[in-house]
């Protein structure tokens, strides 16, 4: 009886407590339907709290995705988002920041020949060009010519480098490399084709869906100037593309589309399947290089010809890989002669490139020699540091009538007269070997293509080689036009002014297209070699995996 009082007496103080009784920290015993009303509060919370924790895991995630990945690794380091991988330093690593400042050099050029006469003009021409960026060396800085010719020595020296050491081995290394050629050539449409051609679908829709046509500020895809700065406040533009806009017939095909109404899917997606089928076609040679240009991303017209001069590189290799150093260099040196006497200076710069990757190891040994005797080494390195001069000064050569320009005219009168479908792209030519075979031997400039930031535009490069146009056309000229129209009324003829807009915009134009390249790079670009690898490991023989 004693305990049942007990009991009672417990239970009515357990009820009397209840109202201040804290459930989220230890629930009460019941199991009664009030049990299930003191959970509701505090699942109520846990689940709100879950989702909202979800739902930041997953913004978190989509910001990391969407910003550069250097930037996420510093603001988001939570996001699980994994960075671009640090590449690795070797010998060669070099070739890579170069490649990188070349891909920026394109983009300047581009954007400036949008807006300025004197992109293409040599320093001196006339009495209206004498601008200090058109002085000899200082228009490497812009010069396209020179970026395509080193995309190709680098692309010739970069596919060397393995062959030549496998090349330099024992006979089994000799033997691999035939396997290791199989594959070069299986993976390399992959690595040129799938992101050049993904670069060319925001180009499509743009034109399918005719966004340009609200604000009619400038052409129809390709070459744009009209709505530019340039117009609003001295109407300069390149001869070139001057020509280009006078010349309906000149221009490529979506530019010259009526856009009174919006394109057909079907018809405009016919007409970017056959640009991108055509630009496969490498059996018909490499120039004219218009043959070549993609209506839907204009700088793809070095694609086809770097893969053609690809191929025939890899030929070349399996044809003397068993040779002996000396002759196989000469049958380097006799390649690039018969490739200029035949107008391909395509091939001229990745023979360059391999011939390059061959004389790296006996320059090694010789340097090493040198360095031992002061006077030796003090003349090697002023030798050196002449041929990147000239190379830079031949690198300079204007593309518009660089036979009436101060400083190329004798080097105008001594082109090769084999060399007739491109003469001016001759001396950039020899220039963009020089400046490569110089930047090999000269260590101080290494250091500074080997540093991170470099690396890091190298590691993107192709990406915003490819994307860059694009950009240019589409926000470049929008922010360009606002400030041109903006400023245009205070003094149209003000340079300084111009020069302004011009900072400013490209300033936008580079922040972008690093950011763009970043995101592409990481989901476009890695993944086609990774797609390329796995294609070739699907259809390998049983017997060779």
């Amino acid at each position: 009886m004693a305990a049942e009082l007990n009991e009672d007496e417990s239970t009515l103080e357990l009820l009397q407590n209840h109202d201040s009784y804290d459930d989220s920290e230890n629930p009460p015993p019941s199991h009664s339907n009030q049990q299930q009303w003191d959970y509701t509060p505090s699942s109520a919370k846990r689940i709100t709290r879950r989702i909202q924790f979800f739902v930041y895991r997953i913004i978190v995630r989509i910001l990391g995705e969407l910003l550069p990945s250097f930037i996420t690794a510093w603001l988001l380091p939570e996001s699980g988002v994994a960075p671009l991988p640090t590449p690795k330093i070797h010998p060669t690593s070099w070739l890579d920041g170069l490649r990188g400042l070349a891909a920026l050099s394109v983009i300047v050029y581009h954007w400036l020949g949008f807006s300025w006469s004197g992109t293409d003009v040599g320093y001196g021409l006339s009495e209206s060009h004498h601008s200090v960026m058109q002085l000899p060396i200082l228009r490497v800085l812009y010069s396209g010519i020179l970026d395509v010719s080193l995309f190709f020595v680098i692309s010739g020296y970069a596919l060397s480098v393995r062959p030549v050491k496998q090349m330099m081995g024992s006979e089994e290394q000799v033997s691999r490399l035939i396997q290791s050629f199989s594959s070069s050539i299986f993976r390399r449409f992959f690595r040129l084709y799938v992101p050049a051609w993904a670069s060319t679908i925001p180009s499509f829709l743009w034109i399918w869906l005719d966004l340009d046509r609200p604000t009619g500020r400038w052409m129809k895809w390709g070459f744009v100037g009209h709505g530019s700065y340039a117009k609003a406040v001295a109407n300069l533009h390149s001869p070139i593309y001057d020509h280009l806009a006078t010349n309906s017939t000149a221009l490529p095909a979506p530019l010259r589309r009526d856009h009174a109404a919006r394109a057909v899917f079907s018809t405009e997606f016919a007409k970017w399947f056959n640009e991108n089928i055509r630009s496969v076609t490498i059996l018909e040679g490499s120039w004219p290089r218009q043959k070549y240009e993609n209506n839907y991303n204009h700088p793809m017209w070095t694609i086809p010809i770097e893969y053609r001069a690809s191929l025939l590189l890899f030929l070349v290799q399996i044809a003397v890989c068993r040779f002996r150093p000396v002759a196989r260099m000469s049958i380097t040196a006799l390649l690039m002669l018969f490739s200029l006497y035949v107008d391909h200076f395509e091939m001229i710069l990745f023979l360059g490139g391999f011939f390059f990757a061959q004389l790296e190891p006996y320059l090694c040994i010789l340097e090493h020699r040198w360095r031992h005797n002061r006077p030796v080494w003090t003349v090697y390195i002023i030798f050196t540091i002449l041929v990147l001069v000239t190379g830079l000064h031949l690198a300079s050569t204007p593309m518009w009538q660089p036979n009436a320009t101060p400083g190329y005219i004798w080097l105008s009168a001594h082109i090769p007269s084999c060399f007739v479908r491109e003469p001016v792209w001759f001396w950039p030519s020899v220039g963009s070997l020089l400046i490569v075979h110089a930047i090999g031997r000269l260590q101080s400039i290494q250091n500074i293509l080997t540093s991170p930031k470099v690396q890091y535009l190298g590691q993107i490069s192709f990406s915003i080689y490819l994307l860059h146009y694009f950009t240019e056309v589409v926000v470049g000229t929008e922010v360009l036009y606002d400030f041109g129209r903006a400023t245009s009324n205070l003094d149209r003829h003000n340079v300084a002014l111009f020069w302004l807009g011009q900072g400013i915009t490209l300033s936008c134009i580079l922040v972008l297209v690093v950011w763009l390249g970043d995101i592409w790079c990481r989901f476009v670009d890695t993944p086609s070699v990774t797609l390329a690898k796995w294609v070739e490991t699907s259809l390998l023989v049983r017997k060779l995996l």
